[in-house]
């Protein structure tokens, strides 16, 4: 007997998103496989000086986009905006930025530069505006090999994985993920990194191996056919090589999420591979096996 149609449709998604955060919808396979032309997905074009909502219901203030020259002699296109989120809190900081990036990435393309800076400034109210600089922090992201790289630190790039980074990393896609950033998402997966999924229902079981691209089509499907979904990860090993340059992490996954009027809710045992590659942290495969059910029609 054939899996449901619905239930192949939208269950394998939340065991992607389990998958670390990495393919919110890769059930959809069966009824809306497409050919992907690109893997960035074309978004209206930023301007300068006007507020933009992120996906995860942030407000931010653009300031400019304009080409920037260091004195080393490299360029880049630079966006800069105005954050309440606090300077201490790198790790929200980073998730902002991401956040933007999710459509300042098609700027940066039609730029035809190889790097994108994105340059946060401290908020400060009208009434205390000064000819003090304001306080500001980078976040470079590099074309590299084709592909758009985020670097993890400017000041001091890491040389060796650690176990807190590898935390941080693992719940920044988690993040990207849930709020269906696919193209800021598509910085943290290698050029060959495929999820391969196992899932078992009441129907049957099913396996499927997507690429980046496969995936960050099917999570801007499920923007819009996902309802209410939510993700737990536990980490419960973190094996990192000898020479710090990559690590193994296994985790434990529940969802739940709402699609076409039922509700559902899924396990999963998922792996994956990290690699530190020239200051940008990625992943380089996920395996993941799991189990969906229906809970209640809605």
């Amino acid at each position: 007997m054939k899996p449901d149609r619905k239930l192949r449709f939208h269950a394998r998604p939340a065991l992607a998103l389990a998958a670390g955060a990495l393919a919110l919808l890769i059930g959809a396979t069966a009824a809306s496989s497409r050919a992907v032309t690109s893997t960035v997905a074309a978004e209206s074009r930023l301007t300068a000086h006007a507020q933009v909502t992120l996906k995860s219901g942030a407000i931010v203030e653009l300031w400019s986009i304009r080409p920037f020259r260091s004195r080393q002699g490299w360029t880049a296109l630079m966006l800069q905006y105005q954050t309440k989120t606090p300077f201490s809190d790198r790790v929200a900081l980073r998730r902002e930025a991401d956040e933007i990036w999710e459509r300042f990435v098609i700027d940066a393309i039609r730029s035809g530069q190889r790097v994108a800076i994105i340059s946060a400034n401290e908020f400060r109210p009208a009434s205390n505006a000064s000819s003090v600089r304001t306080p500001s922090f980078d976040f470079i992201y590099r074309l590299d090999q084709g592909s758009w790289r985020a670097q993890e630190s400017i000041v001091n790039p890491p040389q060796r994985i650690e176990a807190e980074t590898v935390k941080e990393f693992v719940a920044r896609t988690d993040w990207l993920a849930a709020n269906h950033d696919a193209n800021a998402l598509l910085l943290y997966l290698a050029d060959d990194w495929t999820a391969g999924v196992k899932v078992q229902s009441d129907r049957g079981v099913e396996e499927t191996v997507l690429d980046r691209s496969q995936v960050a089509a099917q999570l801007r499907v499920s923007e819009q056919r996902m309802k209410n979904h939510e993700h737990k990860r536990e980490i419960v090993k973190i094996d990192i090589a000898a020479d710090g340059q990559s690590a193994t992490v296994e985790s434990l996954e529940r969802d739940t999420f709402e699609v076409g009027g039922e509700r559902f809710a899924s396990k999963a045992h998922e792996i994956d591979e990290i690699r530190l590659v020239n200051g940008s942290l990625v992943f380089t495969r996920s395996a993941s096996d799991g189990n969906v059910q229906r809970e209640q029609a809605l």
